[in-house]
């Protein structure tokens, strides 16, 4: 504290400030004036409104007579009584108004025109000594300017002061920071009580004002505050310094820290000239400049509390793209510390949010919305601190992260919103106008390390929320639509999928949004990019790792997006990895109901084409149990060529069973080609018997095992001849019964002569549906 309760009534005079306290003797409130030179006491009696206000007059020896302008600082003590040599719980609310400066001794235009020449030679030697100085000398250095600053502009008016010394503003600054590192030092390590102890003894005047160095640096602070034009730049320096070793504590003898901003900054634009004065400092590090506008920020808040005029201010004079500027500038500086200070500035910032007088409410959030998840109720601010109310200082974190050029101040400004929405459910729906999160799905796709956290706040407004974001779930429809960025799409693909899960209605929020239709177009692209072998190899990982190979083998099913997917799943099959791969589309053929035909005969054919291309293929075939899935289908056919069919077959078109039938007896003899082991197997685990008995069943052969010798041979001996050769049969010619034999009889004699794929017996390209 500035000004400490004390017993003795010698305590020394301070120059600029007069303590007020409340002391209980004799059961009646009296105040002790302590002034320069003088100290009086002021009864009940002799008060004004009573024991709490106080008309007080600084004494002459102080300011310089009965000027009206005499400084007054007026420190509002509650109740307290006093305990020991210090009051130990002191609480000050602090209101003080500098209305004036101190005056000095008249001198003449000759001594002040020497003194200036002498004070601006000081400071050049300070900032540029022809010698590395150290931090000692610097500050002797700066002590010795004291009494000179105030000599020569004691009586000056206080619009001379940048007139006559150029650098006044880096002055201050070097005051300030004298002023901040002389305080650190009393006040570090020691117990509030002391630290004020050992505060005021420094600022005390001893023997003589010039002589008493803290005596002269506040009578500096002071004069320099008497300046309109510095005062708020002044005021930012010493706060600034002192927030962080004073988090707990009121920072002790902060005289210049809580001007009354309701006057002074309108009539002489010190929010201005503060802002100006931050933009301009080339001289000072990132870091500090933050820490000015630290103190800034201060201000801004005390005074959001009841007005919002300094808000309003701080708009008009351009504060919010000052503090844009200021985080594009940091995200590119190479100072070591410069990453810091944007998180600090970001972490400002994002308090800045909070700062206003009017409450913000969400308005017409559910009007027109077309889709609502069951519950949804629109949430109200909880209140100060937590709810937006300044969604100036919000635009300056969405405007920063569009501009932004590295991923570093993408993810702490993401971080930073998603603070945000977290601190106030209501929050998301006061901004939800500014469409934040619908501009960044585009930006997005350019910066892979936060693409994850994005999809996460997506995530918090429908699991935390309750709410379907249609216009972000639209974003993210384009952003895959046009995306090269193919991780960006794997992870919103990961995301839509939570959201199906979670509730049914998100199958018609995505046909609505166009989402479906993009998912089709997505397959096409990665059916395209899979077709360059090194890019395959370099991306199935990823896709197996978020789910895209279960997604993918579930859609086969549908007509609409089979053929794609088939194709995604035949590049996994030949993939190091593919065997559950292949396992899971053979089971998927299995499983499917007897009379699904085109599926089964799809699916075969996409394994045929990967069962020619690759000797492992053939090999993991057999281990996963390829043979037998395949001979099963013969058994499921059962009754299907029976004349007529029967068991449901005769609504089934007989040119897809025979389609499927000569797609069977394929694969069949591909998976054996080349293939020693796999034919073995064929022979010893399959038989050739029970492939037999399952043609048998088909329905076109007799159930006698023999037959009779005929001495004739029949009349049409040559036809059949001609069936085996060129695999044509005229309709007109042979019995249905007799026709399906003859197929079933060819299939069976191209798998044991290995020939479907002869130049002559190959087929068409009609029948493929891959090559």
């Amino acid at each position: 504290m500035l000004a400490a309760c004390l017993e003795q009534p010698e305590l020394p005079c301070l120059s600029c400030a007069l303590a007020v306290e409340e002391s209980a003797w004799d059961g009646c409130a009296h105040y002790v004036v302590v002034e320069p030179c003088a100290r009086r006491r002021v009864s009940p009696s002799q008060e004004l409104g009573g024991p709490q206000q106080s008309i007080l007059s600084p004494a002459p020896h102080a300011f310089g007579g009965e000027d009206p302008k005499a400084e007054m600082l007026v420190l509002s003590v509650k109740k307290s009584r006093i305990r020991g040599t210090f009051c130990k719980s002191i609480k000050m609310n602090m209101v003080k108004r500098i209305m004036g400066r101190p005056r000095q001794e008249e001198c003449s235009p000759q001594d002040n025109a020497l003194g200036l020449m002498h004070l601006r030679r000081l400071f050049t030697e300070l900032c540029h000594p022809p010698r590395h100085m150290t931090q000692k000398e610097q500050e002797e250095k700066l002590y010795m300017m004291l009494p000179v600053f105030n000599r020569v502009f004691g009586n000056a008016p206080p619009s001379t002061m940048t007139e006559k010394f150029s650098d006044l503003l880096q002055f201050t600054t070097q005051v300030s920071r004298l002023m901040v590192t002389e305080i650190r030092r009393r006040a570090s390590n020691k117990s509030t009580e002391a630290a004020s102890r050992a505060i005021v003894q420094f600022l005390e005047v001893n023997q003589s004002e010039e002589a008493s160095r803290g005596w002269m640096l506040l009578t500096t602070i002071n004069l320099l505050a008497s300046s309109g034009q510095v005062m708020l730049w002044l005021a930012i320096q010493v706060s600034g310094h002192l927030r962080k070793p004073q988090e707990e504590e009121p920072a002790p003898c902060i005289l210049l820290m809580h001007f009354e901003l309701s006057r002074s900054p309108r009539e002489k634009e010190c929010l201005s000239t503060c802002v100006q004065n931050m933009q301009q400092s080339d001289d000072l590090s990132p870091l500090e400049i933050v820490e000015m506008f630290a103190g800034l920020s201060c201000f801004l808040k005390d005074s959001s509390d009841v007005s919002q005029t300094l808000l309003d201010d701080f708009r008009i004079w351009q504060g919010y793209n000052f503090l844009c500027d200021l985080l594009l500038r940091l995200e590119q500086a190479k100072e070591a510390e410069s990453k810091d200070a944007l998180k600090d500035l970001v972490n400002l910032i994002t308090s800045l949010t909070t700062y206003g007088v009017n409450e913000l409410k969400p308005a017409g959030v559910t009007t027109g919305v077309p889709f609502l998840l069951p519950g949804f109720a629109v949430p109200q601010p909880v209140g100060k601190g937590h709810s937006v109310r300044n969604i100036q200082a919000f635009s300056v974190l969405q405007n920063a992260f569009l501009k932004a050029k590295t991923s570093y101040l993408a993810q702490i400004i993401l971080d930073a919103i998603m603070n945000i929405y977290m601190a106030d459910n209501a929050n998301y729906f006061i901004l939800e106008s500014q469409h934040t999160l619908s501009q960044f799905a585009e930006k997005i796709s350019k910066l892979p390390e936060v693409q994850t956290k994005y999809f996460e706040m997506l995530e918090f407004v429908v699991f935390s929320l309750n709410y379907i974001p249609c216009k972000e779930l639209i974003s993210v429809s384009i952003l895959l639509k046009s995306s090269t960025s193919h991780h960006c799409s794997i992870v919103a693909m990961k995301t839509l999928l939570k959201f199906t899960r979670h509730d049914y209605i998100f199958k018609d929020v995505f046909r609505e949004v166009g989402l479906l239709e993009v998912m089709v177009n997505l397959l096409h692209k990665y059916a395209a990019l899979l077709k360059d072998p090194t890019q395959a190899l370099n991306d199935q990982g990823i896709f197996r790792e978020f789910g895209g190979a279960r997604c993918v083998h579930n859609i086969v099913k549908y007509p609409q997006c089979r053929q794609h997917a088939l194709m995604i799943i035949q590049q996994l099959v030949l993939s190091p990895s593919g065997d559950d791969d292949m396992g899971t589309l053979l089971g998927l053929m299995h499983s499917a109901p007897p009379m699904e035909l085109q599926l089964k005969t799809d699916i075969l054919r996409a394994l045929l084409s990967v069962l020619r291309e690759s000797h492992r293929t053939r090999t993991v075939f057999r281990k996963v149990g390829g043979f037998v899935y395949v001979t099963s289908l013969l058994v499921a056919m059962e009754k299907s060529l029976c004349s007529p069919p029967k068991n449901g077959w005769e609504k089934v078109n007989q040119n897809q069973v025979f389609e499927l039938l000569h797609t069977v007896f394929c694969t069949l003899t591909a998976a054996m080609r080349y293939e020693p082991a796999n034919s073995h197997f064929f022979k010893t685990e399959i038989q050739y018997e029970k492939l037999a008995d399952a043609v048998r069943l088909l329905g076109c052969f007799s159930d006698s095992r023999k037959i009779s010798p005929l001495n004739v041979f029949p009349s049409n001996t040559q036809l059949f001849q001609r069936l085996l050769e060129d695999d044509l049969i005229p309709l007109d010619s042979v019995s249905p019964m007799l026709r399906h034999c003859s197929k079933l009889f060819i299939y069976l004699y191209k798998v044991a002569t290995d020939s479907f794929d002869s130049e002559r017996n190959k087929v068409s390209a009609s029948d493929q549906i891959l090559t």
